[in-house]
């Protein structure tokens, strides 16, 4: 059982780095929106909330991305639990048989309820801005 208890550790490792990217892609959409609003306050200019906006979409739809490829891992983490015989474990990360589970496309993923909120809410504050000026 030891195989699989390596091979169960590795997708755990590939689990946490895209938990890990898509807390960085938040935290980095944050604060470079906050400092695109805070730079150009003065201008008002609606061309650069529109860029912010566009800013947000991208980094919401890379979190989308990350998101899905962890729901993928999750399966395969879920897979390799079952294996009772320690000589079929063969140590893979190919997840393409889980794109029927967990949605291919990242732009479905986009209505998770982990990152709608806060993607949400930000382009609503940015088109208010645009609206405003």
């Amino acid at each position: 059982m030891n195989n699989k208890y390596k091979h169960m550790d590795y997708i755990q490792s590939a689990i946490s780095r895209m938990a890990s990217n898509s807390f960085y892609l938040k935290g980095w959409n944050v604060t470079v929106i906050a400092a695109i609003v805070a730079l150009s306050f003065e201008e008002s200019d609606w061309k650069i909330y529109a860029c912010a906006l566009v800013l947000n979409v991208v980094f919401w739809f890379l979190d989308a991305y990350y998101l899905k490829q962890e729901k993928l891992f999750r399966e395969l983490y879920d897979k390799v639990s079952k294996i009772s015989d320690d000589n079929l474990v063969d140590f893979s990360m190919d997840t393409s048989e889980f794109n029927e589970k967990v949605s291919a496309i990242p732009c479905l993923m986009m209505k998770s309820i982990s990152i709608t909120p806060l993607y949400l809410s930000i382009s609503a504050v940015l088109l208010v801005l645009i609206h405003i000026v």
